[in-house]
């Protein structure tokens, strides 16, 4: 009977996720800034790897990880260049508002819009905690699928005032 109670705050807490995360988007119109230790650039492979201490900022979302592989792609003329995807590595941190996202390794696809987070998936919601050990985030379709092992959450009921 209590899994058929928690079943609508489990629901509701892994939907914000595919919120929080809109503003890791290639059409979020935010620009995306990057500080690392090094950055270590492959124009042959159109990879850039920053290493140690990196820190992603879009929007009002924030990475920390200690390993950061961006991929892109060179428009038709060569002109620009727009981010395809990035992994990261190394404990992986997303956070925005209350909301945070933990895990051993993150892709986001940037130009598919899906986000993959393996490795001792933790997330928090304020008080409300999901636990898994593969996050996969679809922005397009707003939808978030937590698996691995047993997934298993921890609920705080709201107060009343």
């Amino acid at each position: 009977m209590l899994a058929f109670i928690s079943l609508p705050v489990a629901t509701v807490a892994a939907q914000g996720m595919s919120e929080m995360f809109s503003g890791f988007s290639s059409n979020s119109g935010k620009e995306i800034n990057i500080t690392a230790d090094s950055l270590e650039v492959d124009d042959s492979r159109n990879t850039a790897t920053f290493r140690g201490n990196v820190k992603v900022v879009q929007g009002d979302v924030t990475l920390n990880t200690a390993i950061l592989k961006v991929d892109y792609i060179e428009s038709a003329n060569g002109s620009s260049q727009e981010i395809d995807q990035m992994e990261a590595s190394g404990s992986v941190v997303v956070s925005s508002g209350s909301n945070t996202l933990t895990g051993d390794r993150a892709l986001f696809e940037m130009l598919r819009q899906f986000i993959t987070v393996t490795g001792n998936v933790v997330i928090s919601q304020g008080d409300n905690v999901l636990r898994g050990s593969k996050l996969v985030i679809n922005l397009i379709e707003n939808t978030t699928h937590l698996e691995g092992g047993r997934v298993q959450g921890s609920f705080m009921p709201r107060r009343a005032n």
